[in-house]
């Protein structure tokens, strides 16, 4: 800064790194050139008012900042151009903490079995969230917006459109989605019942059949109006309520075929499997002409008609009668108008109430060792073919979620692919 002297900058304890870079050959007079940080926080300039003083860079193009002290009449105003869209980090970091705890019990059942019931619980906090921090104000005449920057006849904003939410927006020049924060504000919670039944080898056979009765939250999408962000607090999008995973390796018996071509051919068979049946994934239904109002400044979900319920949202019906329509559209109204022209507001859902496709899938597989000698009197050659989805049992993805889009509420895709052979032969020695 040369041998110019700046006083009175206050700097900031959040949200912003401690950096301020400033440029010269503002000739007009600075008495307060941007606003920084979160709420009211603010960042005067003081200095000199000849010549050659000092602008915020970035905040204001250089000789077009204005002062809160000129005259408030129509043409005198700045007209903010809200064409940059900057991020925010620091200066505080955090390591992301995850705490765990469980609890088990196991019993010894009769024919080599045991059972375990347990519960399972973590805990995540100091996680990445981004939040955006130039949200649009609203606008009334008994609460005027940024007076003294606007070219209005009143100098004030006092009425909420479209068109307006850049000049509403708290740091003019900036985007309303820009000032994305890196905060370390998120949380997570698990909570989760398992039981799971064993059986030791026995008489060839080794058995396992898990399941788990959970419930996965976080708060790390965000959504809707970013002065409310508690509303945030919904299932994680891999949360899956039940899951039930069941395996199986048995052994065909060989005793009785000890030696001769019949030995060859009948023993060393084995075969194995693996089950899995778990519930839909969660769904968070946007709506992309919401929030006009503020700029989309963050996404939108949809809005709920009035007498209606979460559950109703979803179609009632076979998996197989719903892939035209899985979500009951007609429980879907338009966005609240909030502006004078009619923009909208943000939608009434929350995230993550409505579930996706359950699915079932079956793999199996049949082989045989056989001793054929060779490079060493042991050596083996081991055969196998395997069926992936061997049920042939479709397992569809989930529905579109954006609504307005000629896939809302439409599957049109597979998750798991149709029935898949594969053969394998292995010499092993």
């Amino acid at each position: 800064m040369d041998h110019k002297t700046i006083t009175g900058v206050p700097l900031t304890t959040r949200n912003f790194a401690q950096v301020l870079s400033m440029s010269s050959g503002t000739v007009a007079d600075v008495n307060n050139a941007g606003t920084l940080g979160r709420g009211t926080q603010t960042v005067n300039v003081n200095g000199s008012t000849t010549a050659g003083g000092y602008a915020i860079e970035g905040a204001y193009p250089p000789s077009t900042v204005p002062s809160r002290s000129m005259p408030a009449c129509a043409g005198s105003m700045w007209d903010p151009r809200p064409t940059r869209s900057d991020r925010i980090a620091g200066p505080e970091y955090k390591i992301p903490r995850l705490q765990q705890w469980n609890l088990s019990i196991q019993t010894r059942l009769p024919s080599a079995f045991t059972f375990d019931v347990g519960y399972v619980g973590s805990y995540g906090d100091n996680l990445l969230i981004g939040v955006g921090l130039n949200q649009p104000l609203l606008a009334s005449p008994a609460r005027p917006v940024n007076c003294g920057y606007i070219v209005e006849p009143t100098g004030c904003i006092t009425t909420n459109t479209a068109v307006n939410a850049g000049q509403r927006v708290p740091y003019l020049g900036e985007t309303p989605s820009a000032l994305t924060d890196s905060e370390f504000a998120g949380e997570s919670w698990y909570h989760g019942l398992q039981a799971t039944l064993r059986r030791q080898i026995s008489h060839g056979l080794t058995f396992q059949s898990a399941y788990t009765l959970s419930k996965a939250m976080n708060d790390t999408a965000i959504y809707n109006d970013l002065n409310y962000l508690a509303r945030n607090w919904a299932r994680a999008t891999f949360d899956r309520t039940h899951r039930s995973v069941t395996n199986f390796d048995y052994q065909f018996p060989n005793r009785l075929y000890n030696a001769g071509a019949a030995a060859k051919l009948l023993n060393g068979w084995f075969t194995t499997g693996i089950v899995i049946l778990q519930s839909g994934l969660p769904l968070t239904l946007s709506d992309p002409n919401g929030g006009t109002v503020y700029g989309e400044a963050s996404p939108s979900t949809v809005t709920l008609c009035p007498g209606r319920t979460l559950a109703s949202v979803a179609t009632a019906g076979s998996l197989e009668s719903r892939l035209g329509g899985w979500i009951n559209t007609p429980a879907l109204c338009s966005r609240p108008a909030i502006g004078s022209d009619g923009a909208t507001g943000y939608g009434n859902t929350g995230q993550s109430f409505l579930d996706g496709p359950p699915q079932l899938n079956t793999d199996f597989s049949l082989g045989k060792t056989t001793v054929v000698g060779g490079l060493r009197e042991d050596a083996e050659l081991a055969f196998r073919i395997e069926f992936y989805n061997s049920l042939n049992h479709p397992q569809f993805s989930n529905p579109g979620t954006t609504l307005g889009t000629a896939n809302f509420g439409v599957i049109t895709q597979t998750s798991v692919a149709p029935r898949l052979i594969q053969f394998a032969l292995k010499y092993l020695f």
